[in-house]
């Protein structure tokens, strides 16, 4: 019967153990949007350029890792969905490298 209890002690905290971990995790997740606008070598907006980014310092970031457009006022929204350091912005395939780009700022590139 000690046997028993003590296997029923163990297994109820070890799930609760568990559950308040997943939950604490699940707080602390937070996605992040960087805003980002393109310009020609005139100053104009860039229609259509391609814009993409790259983590570092990240072992669960979650978000887009393909490449997506400006609009016709040259501006495209990064957005992702759990905790990430963004280091670098590609605008048509040139590295604009930082140490980190900051979740909720704007940024303004050059196509040229």
């Amino acid at each position: 019967m000690k046997k028993n209890s003590f296997l029923l002690l163990f297994v109820s905290a070890s799930l609760f153990l568990i559950s308040s971990f997943i939950t604490k995790r699940s707080e602390n997740i937070a996605g992040g949007t960087i805003h980002v606008y393109v310009k020609d070598a005139n100053g104009n907006p860039s229609n259509y350029a391609r814009v993409r980014y790259s983590v570092c310092n990240s072992l669960a970031c979650v978000g887009s890792g393909s490449d997506v457009r400006t609009d016709k006022s040259g501006y495209v929204k990064l957005s992702w969905t759990s905790d990430c350091d963004i280091c670098t912005i590609y605008v048509n395939g040139k590295a604009h490298e930082k140490n980190k780009y900051k979740n909720g700022e704007t940024y303004t590139f050059s196509t040229n």
